[in-house]
């Protein structure tokens, strides 16, 4: 990209009264353990002071316990004296009464007798019983009982260690207050100072994260498989969504046409209806995008000024970006933002923005290529198309040439073999024919003598005999005929129909020789035959009788032509998974290794000028892997010759085409 980003450096609230805490105790540990050992002096400063009132105050109330009992055993030791228990037990009331404290006082013979007693009527939590034993002589004559209510100790105790905790605490939160104070001007304004500088820094990065992935989803958008408009419309609600440009959730983007000099608004989001047929086109220089367009640089407005041209009634007060898309000077485009009325503009925003212009430069330019690159597909598919058309009738002129030279191969092996038949069936035919002139003859004579009267017994025996000679010869060789007719009939029809039936190879192998025997009959060449004695295949017949037919002309034109006592085997076994395995050998002079491999090629002949196609042996491949489902192979026999071995079905069915 052209523009780089920079970190977002938009002012901060004010957070040095956030302090972190956790790191301000970790940089200042000797702070926080004098602050503890100061705590702990005065809470044991506290304990300490509580503990010597609480001791004193038990002395002291330990002092006025034995004052009292030493008052009460004088009085108390009167009146036993005197006599006088009445006197005993009013003194113990009286004393009871006025203090609060006693809670009960009791005189008490030696025998355990109760003499006198005072109970106060208050009910109380905590006591203490302390006694006297008064004696005479030696001997005991009085004990003195009182109990002392211990509420009115553990309540001085009380307030005591409330007024010392609440002095503790006010010496401690002096203590403190001085400690912050000096902290504040020693440490921790520095600290806070450190921690708004790294949230600022945090803040403009956690920004510049931000924009690093919108970009990345941006650029995530403009590489899917989607139209233009699809994508423009994800960028733009991806530019609206992004909080800190403080962008309204309305804007626009815009392709340019530079020759017409306009801009075409492509996606929009949130625009009023007016607004939306007025901005529809916009020529350069008008308005904020056209003038951004024009020139080719970044605008923005914080409110709706003179710069503003195309308004609509009821228009509220507001701002634009106005990002003009370019590549090498080209204007491609425009972003159009609308922003919060006074907003503020700051150039890390102008980056942020010409780099999302960037990308989308790319995008378009991408577009562009890809519908250059489609239009000149389309172009290449239409020449390809036409091309296609003129290959498939040339193709279809050479199959057709093709077909008509098979065509013509056929029919030239269908007039050697009638040319061969015709000969064969001249020779019977022949026999039978001068034979019945002669019984014609005969019969005539015989017949002159019988109307002259003239026919002796000698005479009718030798043309019974002539005759029954006659009639022998004529049926012999028109059932030879007859034979050599069927036989040719049915070779004929299976050459010319070639349909797939169920028949006997070897028989129709022996129907083949025969038909060929009138090609062989002119030369000392031996045509042998090794098969079984029946086999009954579903094939082709009339594919078989072509294949050996062009083989066993190439080898009477090829093989032999400088030998002249040839043999041709034809030898048939049956493979364990029902193969037929059919073997043409012949001991003529062989070919040639580089000519073997191309024996099956069309046009490939090796007497080019004399007569020869070269589509022999094309024909007879075709004849074995198409029509009989087959394989056939070439290799020169291990002592002279050549031999072809043809492999196929024993029941072939064709697959029917789907």
């Amino acid at each position: 990209m052209e523009h780089g980003l920079q970190p977002m450096s938009d002012s901060l609230p004010d957070e040095a009264s956030v302090i972190d805490s956790e790191n301000f105790w970790q940089r200042y540990p000797g702070l926080l353990v004098s602050i503890l050992v100061v705590t702990l002096f005065l809470l044991l400063q506290g304990m300490l002071v509580i503990t010597e009132q609480r001791k004193n105050l038990n002395q002291l109330h330990q002092e006025r316990i034995q004052h009292e009992l030493n008052l009460m055993s004088m009085v108390a030791y009167e009146s036993i004296f005197k006599g006088d228990y009445a006197i005993l037990e009013r003194v113990l009331t009286q004393w009871g009464e006025g203090n609060k404290e006693l809670t009960a006082i009791r005189a008490i013979a030696p025998n355990g007798f109760v003499l006198a007693e005072y109970r106060a009527r208050d009910k109380v939590t905590a006591t203490e019983s302390h006694s006297r034993q008064l004696q005479n002589r030696g001997e005991p004559v009085l004990r003195i009982e009182i109990e002392y209510s211990l509420d009115r100790i553990t309540l001085d105790v009380n307030r005591l260690s409330i007024q010392l905790g609440l002095v503790s605490a006010l010496l401690m939160i002096l203590l403190g207050v001085l400690l912050w104070a000096v902290l504040r001007i020693t440490a921790v304004r520095p600290l806070e100072q450190e921690i708004l500088k790294r949230r600022q820094a945090e803040e403009a990065s956690r920004r510049v994260s931000q924009i690093h992935s919108a970009v990345n989803e941006i650029l995530r958008i403009t590489l899917q498989s989607a139209p233009l408009a699809r994508q423009f419309q994800l960028v733009l609600d991806k530019l609206l969504a992004i909080p800190w440009l403080s962008v309204e959730t309305k804007g626009s983007i815009y392709l340019a046409d530079e020759k017409q000099q306009y801009l075409t608004m492509i996606v929009e989001r949130g625009l009023d209806p007016e607004l939306l047929q007025s901005c529809r086109q916009i020529p350069f220089g008008y308005c904020l995008c056209g003038q951004a367009a024009h020139q080719k640089a970044f605008l923005c407005a914080s409110h709706v000024d003179e710069r503003h041209t195309t308004r609509s009634p009821g228009m509220r007060d507001h701002g634009h970006y106005c990002v003009p898309i370019l590549t090498r000077n080209r204007v491609l485009g425009v972003i159009n933002l609308y922003v919060e009325p006074g907003h503020d503009f700051t150039p890390e925003k102008q980056s942020f923005l010409l780099a999302v212009a960037d990308t989308l430069e790319g995008l378009i330019r991408r577009h562009q290529s890809e519908d250059a690159l489609q239009h000149l597909n389309e172009e290449l598919e239409q020449r390809v198309e036409r091309r296609t058309l003129e290959l498939r009738a040339s193709l279809e002129s050479l199959q057709q040439a093709r077909d008509r030279l098979h065509q013509s191969e056929k029919m030239a092996s269908l007039g050697r073999l009638v040319a061969g038949v015709a000969h064969e069936i001249n020779t019977p035919v022949g026999i039978g024919y001068t034979a019945a002139s002669f019984l014609e003859d005969r019969t005539r004579q015989t017949a002159a003598l019988f109307q002259n009267k003239e026919l002796r017994s000698d005479d009718l025996k030798s043309y019974l005999e002539s005759a029954n000679e006659a009639s022998h010869m004529i049926l012999t060789n028109l059932e030879r005929a007859a034979h050599l007719i069927r036989s040719f009939k049915q070779v004929a029809v299976d050459h010319s129909a070639n349909a797939l039936r169920r028949f006997d190879l070897v028989e129709h192998l022996q129907l083949i020789v025969t038909s060929l025997r009138p090609k062989i009959k002119p030369t000392r060449h031996q045509l042998l035959l090794e098969t079984p004695p029946f086999l009954e295949i579903h094939n082709h017949p009339g594919a078989l009788f072509q294949i050996l037919t062009n083989l066993v002309m190439n080898s009477l034109i090829h093989a032999f032509d400088a030998i002249q006592e040839g043999q041709i085997t034809l030898t048939v076994t049956l493979d364990s998974d029902d193969t037929v395995m059919l073997s043409y050998r012949d001991n003529g002079k062989g070919i040639e290794e580089s000519d073997r491999k191309k024996i099956f090629e069309p046009f490939f002949t090796t007497r080019l000028g004399q007569g020869g196609s070269g589509l022999g042996m094309y024909i007879v491949y075709n004849l074995v892997t198409q029509c009989m489902g087959g394989s056939i192979s070439c290799q020169n026999a291990a002592d002279r010759g050549i031999e072809f071995m043809i492999c196929f079905p024993k029941n072939f069915q064709p697959v029917t085409p789907s």
